[in-house]
């Protein structure tokens, strides 16, 4: 998998060659702030984010793609949590797309 830059944590490319272990979660689909990106809570009906105060409903939802899988690497057993679009072009569409399918 090849991480451009500036679409994860940090702006070092890297390059992972290795077989899928296993899902940590089944659940790759979180409400996001448009701001940051970070998961929204629930409360009393509305999402908001807890660093800028964002609110939002599920009609106006943003989505974020979070994959976590433990990986083996040669003879490493590594834990990888990848964010945000790098992931588009293994599910086929944006994480928003996809939330509607499921949804519906």
């Amino acid at each position: 998998m090849y991480l451009k830059p500036g679409t994860h944590m940090n702006t070092k490319r890297s390059l992972v060659v290795a077989s899928i272990l296993r899902l940590h979660d089944t659940c790759f689909l979180y409400p996001a702030c448009h701001e940051c990106g970070s998961r929204l809570l629930l409360n009393l009906g509305r999402y908001h984010c807890l660093k800028h105060g964002y609110m939002s409903t599920a009609q106006d939802m943003n989505y974020r793609y979070r994959l976590s899988v433990k990986v083996a690497r040669k003879n490493d057993i590594l834990n990888i949590t990848v964010f945000g679009s790098c992931l588009e072009p293994y599910f086929g569409e944006t994480a928003g797309c996809l939330q509607s399918t499921v949804a519906e």
